[in-house]
């Protein structure tokens, strides 16, 4: 129980409405970018009309690139292996957690873990940027002056309507207070659930890939929104006209000179009749809507434009496509390696800055009473990377370039993700020889019977 209040309701309203229509908003769209729902083209429409816009989920292959290849293994190297949270965080559901927090931060520029005590036993939890408000001071180096949690829910009330249940909780160095409000209307203090933070800090941990505090795809999604475009506009949008023209060349050739005995129409009349949306155009001659279906449609152009952004947006986010044959078409295993380069000077960028929200955690955890407490100066924190994401899938790429280029230039690419080169050298030759094998078996299944000469 606490005695004074460390906030007010009208403060807390103010900053939720504040939030929800600004950072909060835009934490939304960025989320709409990573499910593949871009939120520029996809607006809503008129659910009778064709829909024939497309998105290309980018930003989700941008943020599991990277969550596969650095957020997979992080290693915690203390003096003491028995430490209570370090054995947490080295937990599989301590990776796990890690990996939920990474994917926030890369897809939206921030995450945070809210840290609490309870039973004796530090816990946290991943917190969505769109539900936490941090209250900063004015100094040079800001620090915390509180943290608000808020969660949304929608109840049916007896009127048949919904409304929406906002339980806010405020974090102080010194207090937590929860606040609860309907409709985000007035907020009444819940003292009950209120009291002092054992901690001494305002217990939460931020965690960012840059200090710009941006998303991993920021500078690309210009280049996201016109590719999309072009997906929809000139591919989809194509088809459908030319679904429109037939119909509009079926309409044409309707037989107009025997009307129905009963109404006096022909079938033409019917159908225009039916008020039947058809393209532009329908009073020209038959050979203009034929001249229209056949037309050329320049395939080639729209796919050359669409290959140019599409390799713009991995140059510019420095992560490599992986899932293109050009990454391969050089005979140099060291400058296959050499490519990794400027991704790898990415994830090096994130990494110091995520491990800073690292380094914030263990502290607040180990600020609470009773705690095993852990000295960060004598902490070492590793991102192990993966290539691509395992030893079996990095195999299978030097197999395919030892099918092109020779098993040394794939040993060169493999470099030392297995030291024993005899085992690396088995492994190939062994997924070498299966695909030759499964290569013959696909061809002999398709020859033809011999011809058996009769006597």
């Amino acid at each position: 129980m606490v005695s004074r209040s460390i906030t007010t309701a009208e403060k807390i309203k103010a900053l939720i409405t504040e939030h929800n229509l600004t950072e909060g908003n835009q934490y939304k769209r960025y989320q709409k970018y990573y499910d593949g729902l871009n939120p520029t083209i996809l607006t809503k429409s008129i659910q009778a009309e064709p829909d024939n816009r497309k998105a290309v989920a980018y930003a989700r292959k941008a943020v599991q690139t990277v969550v596969g290849y650095m957020f997979q293994e992080i290693v915690y190297d203390y003096p003491d292996k028995n430490n209570e949270i370090i054995k947490m965080l080295s937990s599989e559901k301590g990776q796990i957690d890690e990996t939920d927090s990474a994917t926030i931060a890369l897809s939206k520029g921030l995450s945070y873990k809210l840290i609490w005590k309870a039973d004796n036993k530090i816990k946290y939890a991943v917190v969505k940027p769109e539900n936490m408000i941090i209250e900063w001071d004015d100094k040079i180096e800001p620090e915390k002056i509180a943290a608000y949690y808020y969660t949304e829910k929608e109840i049916i009330n007896a009127k048949g309507t919904k409304d929406k249940y906002i339980t806010c909780r405020v974090y102080t160095a010194d207090q937590y207070e929860t606040w609860v409000s309907v409709n985000n209307n007035a907020y009444v203090l819940n003292k009950e659930e209120s009291g002092k933070n054992e901690s001494g800090v305002v217990n939460v941990a931020e965690h960012k890939i840059n200090r710009e505090k941006r998303n991993i795809f920021y500078e690309v999604i210009g280049l996201i929104d016109f590719q999309d475009e072009i997906v929809s506009s000139n591919m989809a949008n194509e088809i459908q006209t030319i679904a429109n023209s037939i119909l509009a060349l079926y309409g044409k050739y309707l037989d107009n000179e025997m009307p129905d005995p009963h109404t006096g129409e022909t079938e033409q009349d019917k159908f225009m009749k039916a008020k039947i949306k058809i393209i532009d155009g329908l009073d020209k001659a038959a050979g203009d809507f034929i001249e229209w279906i056949v037309k050329t449609i320049q395939w080639e152009g729209i796919f050359g434009i669409f290959d140019r952004i599409n390799d713009l947006i991995y140059d510019i986010l420095q992560i490599p496509n992986m899932s293109n044959d050009k990454y391969f078409q050089d005979p140099s295993g060291e400058a296959l390696k050499m490519r990794l380069t400027p991704f790898e000077n990415k994830c090096s960028l994130i990494e110091s800055n995520y491990k800073q929200g690292l380094v914030e955690q263990i502290k607040i955890m180990s600020a609470f009473p009773g705690v095993d407490e852990v000295d960060t100066e004598k902490l070492t924190i590793t991102f192990n990377r993966k290539i691509p994401q395992s030893q079996s899938q990095r195999i299978d790429e030097a197999v395919k370039i030892a099918m092109m280029f020779g098993e040394e230039i794939a040993l060169e690419y493999l470099g030392d993700i297995i030291p024993d080169h005899k085992k690396v050298l088995k492994l190939i030759r062994e997924r070498m020889e299966n695909e030759a094998i499964n290569f013959l078996n696909n061809q002999t299944n398709v020859l033809p019977e011999p011809e058996i000469e009769s006597a």
